[in-house]
């Protein structure tokens, strides 16, 4: 099953709008033209949040209208820069659903909502986990990739490190009781990262448009172009993944700003 992650797009109301420089609905068109050539079609796509970057239903019916025409699934979970509310009422159309679990193939995705509105970090309340332990349970024996928008490992970018998921410990109390969890996916960092943490993959994935350094101490965007994951998972368990990053593309993020 090839599944491609598209995360944190931070779309506006208005086409020409930009955040820290970036005009974040030409990076994302751009993005989704480089996965035509390199990936496609995928069996589904996963939308791991801050899909608006102000909040705006228009802003959401922009991602629908780059989303729906292409004719795969596409689920999607919020983050922190999205308003859950308005996120699941604009999101609900043919190809384009706000879920809760995915069974395909040999697999499962279970999606959680680690949004706490008006913060930057996250938590998994405790109907979330309760539910990811269920469906855990209740499929244990398929393989299982959790879903969720905040980072679940500290990333050595250390003002990046203060709006984790603060509740990582009792997410990894339920994954350790379910051998058949192979991969947690997040957004929210703007990088490429991937670590293990026992048997378990644990990856997060660049933005469509603007990027964080890597290991900075204070907000910083970084020079490297846009992207997204791709990711390949097997009958077995296994999971072959990557990153592609658009090349040439012209940009201008202002790399002096300190925040937004």
């Amino acid at each position: 099953m090839k599944i491609l992650q598209i995360t944190d797009t931070h779309l506006f109301a208005g086409l020409d709008q930009k955040l820290c420089g970036m005009n974040t609905a030409e990076s994302l068109a751009k993005v989704l033209e480089l996965a035509k050539k390199e990936d496609w079609p995928p069996d589904l796509i996963l939308a791991t949040g801050d899909l608006s970057h102000d909040e705006t239903e228009l802003s959401y019916k922009r991602f629908l209208e780059m989303f729906e025409p292409l004719d795969v699934p596409v689920f999607c979970l919020p983050g922190n820069h999205d308003l859950p509310a308005r996120f699941s009422r604009v999101l609900s159309a043919e190809n384009v659903h706000v879920a809760r679990q995915i069974l395909e193939q040999n697999w499962q995705i279970v999606l959680l909502n680690s949004v706490v509105v008006g913060q930057n970090g996250g938590r998994l309340k405790q109907y979330e986990l309760n539910y990811l332990d269920q469906c855990l349970s209740v499929h244990g024996d398929l393989n299982a990739l959790v879903c969720l928008h905040h980072n679940v490992l500290p990333t050595q970018t250390s003002w990046l490190d203060t709006m984790t998921l603060k509740n990582s410990n009792e997410l990894f109390q339920v994954l350790d009781q379910h051998p058949n969890v192979r991969v947690v996916l997040t957004g929210h960092i703007h990088q490429d990262f991937s670590a293990r943490r026992g048997k378990v993959e644990i990856l997060a994935s660049p933005s469509t448009c603007i990027q964080f350094l890597p290991k900075s101490g204070k907000f910083s965007i970084d020079e490297q172009q846009p992207g997204y994951r791709w990711l390949e998972l097997r009958p077995n368990g296994s999971i072959k993944t990557g990153v592609r990053r658009l090349e040439n593309f012209t940009f201008t993020p202002d790399l002096s700003s300190r925040g937004y």
